[in-house]
């Protein structure tokens, strides 16, 4: 009976340990019920993440909390999520979905990443490739000066216009194809202040 007694104590002390280890993880995480959404268990990193008390957390229903925070039909990969925190920041969580046994209950247990950053970072540079094809597809000869008159940048059109590679082009300056000296004019009269501002001259 003692040695019984002992083994039970063991496995009480492991099992608070492991539910210590469990709440203390820096990743957010909590064990949802498969067949009732309910959630179990979490971490304190997720209530903070819910902006929440972790006890308050237990019992909630996981898709009132964060609607589309259940796995697909495939659970190997990560889904997402947007979580609308209560001081109106709009959070994007990358959640991923693992299969285990909670108090003989079949559960999810769901880990979430912050993705707003690299989210808003991607759509950024989604952004700026669009508009970098739409400048190198153009149909009207284009170019980017600095105020000395030196290509910065040149779309297609501009160019097959002056029968340049893009390596010339990338060392090239306007006055390199100037017929008379009409270049540093332009150049000076782009120069003057912000607008619309056109101006004729010849080029080689």
């Amino acid at each position: 009976l003692t040695e019984m007694q002992a083994g039970r104590a063991r496995a009480q002390a492991a099992a608070l340990d492991a539910e210590r280890a469990f709440r203390a993880q820096p990743v957010p995480a909590w064990l949802v019920d498969m067949a009732t959404c309910e959630i179990r268990a979490a971490s304190d990193a997720a209530a903070a993440l819910f902006g929440v008390s972790r006890e308050a957390l237990i019992g909630c229903n996981a898709l009132d909390l964060l609607p589309g925070s259940t796995p697909g039909d495939d659970t190997t990969g990560p889904v997402e999520a947007l979580l609308s925190r209560s001081d109106g920041a709009p959070l994007v969580l990358e959640l991923r979905f693992r299969p285990v046994s909670f108090d003989g209950r079949a559960c999810w247990i769901t880990s979430a990443r912050d993705v707003t950053k690299e989210r808003a970072w991607q759509r950024m540079h989604e952004t700026a490739a669009r508009d970098a094809e739409a400048f190198e597809q153009s149909p009207a000869a284009t170019c980017l000066v600095d105020e000395e008159g030196r290509l910065l940048q040149s779309n297609a059109a501009f160019r097959a216009l002056l029968r340049l590679d893009a390596a010339a082009a990338a060392g090239a300056s306007l006055a390199q194809f100037e017929v008379d000296e009409s270049v540093e004019a332009t150049t000076r009269h782009a120069a003057i202040g912000a607008g619309v501002r056109t101006r004729d001259c010849r080029l080689r």
